[in-house]
């Protein structure tokens, strides 16, 4: 595993952590999370400030782009694409739903 800089969106840097990382989220998602994934397969969400692992989950294939951040009636979901599928995911609200 190599060290690698994510940088947030404007292309400044705002972690430096230990990832393979092939794709990574050009923006935080809400409470300050920035998400990578590498051509293993994994996929992994990061504290944006520290840099450290919160999350994880193996697609099972090379994650083939950056992930997305989207709402829908208020609630935030991240999408990415790992080989020919799309894997989406809801984040957790406040209240932890």
């Amino acid at each position: 595993m190599s060290r690698a800089t994510l940088r947030a969106a404007g292309g400044f840097t705002r972690v430096k952590a230990a990832a393979r990382a092939a794709t990574v989220s050009r923006e935080k998602a809400a409470g300050g999370l920035i998400f990578a994934g590498d051509d293993q397969g994994f996929f992994t969400g990061l504290d944006a400030e520290t840099g450290k692992p919160l999350w994880h989950f193996n697609t099972g294939t090379r994650i083939s782009a950056s992930p997305i951040s989207y709402a829908v009636n208020g609630r935030q979901y991240l999408a990415v694409t790992a080989g020919v599928n799309v894997v989406a995911f809801a984040l957790p609200t406040e209240k932890g739903e």
